[in-house]
């Protein structure tokens, strides 16, 4: 009788008196899910007296800041996960949300740290861009993927990098479109990059800000394709498309997440970073020895990983300095198949001996490195020239 009064007062708001009933039957009387329904009851109370309080200490000075907003809103959001049918404490969380998304960038840029990191993440999508903008990245950064991958897409590439369990860097590429292979006016383009079609990447992913390094190989490999390369930040060489499957396979395995080659399609959207011309930074070639270390001033040898500047979305190296292996097969007519019509998430043909390699190496020239520049390799055949760079799911 006493749980059923309980259950009418719940429903009715009077917390207090519903705890009070239950404290009046023997604990071992209760049933298992009356002493989880007592001590719910029991939560419920210590973290509504809590919100109390803490509203009680923002108005002592007549006034709630907007640190104060952010802390307030906390509360309530954490009350109402416990009990969602408080209506007075849904009103003014209402009332916090609606004060919260009318503050503007500049005092949404001043919020401390330490409050914004404790807020709900689904409370971040709830508000407009310009003021999503203004919240500092390492802020928006831990929010759960599934929340993250919501953003806009302006919001996703100001994140900062993102490190796995060995270090390697990754930035979260948004999802999107872009135009595919060289158009018909590029005379000197080859056929293979022919026609420019449409591609639809559905699917947000995270690219290595880097090829993969020697150092960040040994990690998981333990043997060295190339002893006689030196230094830890370089990219590693010497490997095949065969090596850099079975260290993605390893990797994925060590952490539990999906490592992979990037596709052709991907590789590409990502070294374009919304560019349409030869390179990332357009079609001026003279800019390209500040990006890229290529034939006209990498001295015959490839480089430290990071050295030349990075395109929009933050990534280094994708012209030049090593070749890079994508996960698709090889067919010099695959484009063909597509055109005017919109590809979506392309992963290449499905038969094939070669596979793909993108990006150009140290003593290639300005035209081999460009974005849309196609190339083939043996999946078993070691290069100095071949390197990779990793993929990972975002899960």
């Amino acid at each position: 009788a006493s749980y059923t009064k309980t259950s009418n007062f719940l429903v009715d708001q009077f917390l207090r008196a519903a705890l009070d009933l239950t404290k009046s039957v023997t604990p071992v009387r209760l049933r298992p899910s009356h002493r989880e329904f007592r001590q719910l009851l029991e939560t419920i109370s210590k973290t509504e007296t809590a919100l109390a309080e803490l509203l009680k200490r923002c108005k002592a000075d007549g006034v709630i800041d907007p640190d104060e907003i952010v802390m307030l809103l906390t509360a309530t959001s954490n009350y109402r996960t416990l009990n969602p049918n408080n209506r007075e404490v849904n009103a003014r969380h209402d009332e916090l949300l609606q004060q919260f998304q009318d503050l503007s960038p500049t005092v949404m840029s001043g919020l401390a740290a330490e409050h914004l990191g404790n807020l709900p993440p689904e409370l971040f999508s709830m508000l407009p861009s310009d003021r999503l903008s203004s919240i500092p990245g390492d802020i928006l950064a831990r929010l759960p993927v599934d929340q993250l991958v919501l953003l806009p897409s302006e919001i996703l590439l100001k994140l900062p990098p993102f490190r796995n369990s060995l270090g390697i860097m990754f930035r979260l590429i948004p999802a999107g479109e872009f135009l595919m292979g060289s158009d018909s006016v590029a005379s000197m383009a080859h056929t293979d990059e022919k026609p420019q079609h449409r591609v639809r990447i559905t699917k947000p992913f995270y690219l290595g800000v880097f090829p993969v390094t020697k150092a960040e190989y040994l990690q998981v490999v333990r043997s060295n394709p190339y002893p006689g390369q030196r230094d830890d930040r370089h990219p590693i060489t010497y490997v095949s498309w065969d090596h850099a499957e079975e260290f993605c396979r390893r990797l994925s395995d060590q952490e539990g997440v999906t490592y992979s080659l990037p596709t052709e399609a991907q590789w590409e959207y990502a070294c374009r970073a919304g560019s349409a011309g030869c390179w990332c930074f357009g079609n001026d070639e003279s800019l390209l020895r500040q990006y890229a270390w290529y034939k006209e001033n990498a001295g015959k040898r490839p480089h430290l990983v990071g050295q030349r500047k990075p395109n929009a979305w933050g990534l280094h190296d994708m012209h030049g300095n090593v070749w890079e292996c994508c996960s698709d097969r090889w067919d010099e007519n695959y484009y063909r198949q597509f055109a005017g019509q919109l590809a979506v998430d392309p992963h290449g043909p499905t038969a094939g001996s070669h596979r793909v390699i993108r990006g150009g190496c140290w003593r290639d020239g300005a035209w081999v490195c460009r974005a849309a520049y196609r190339e083939k390799n043996l999946p078993s055949d070691q290069d100095f020239e071949l390197g990779f760079r990793l993929a990972r799911a975002v899960s």
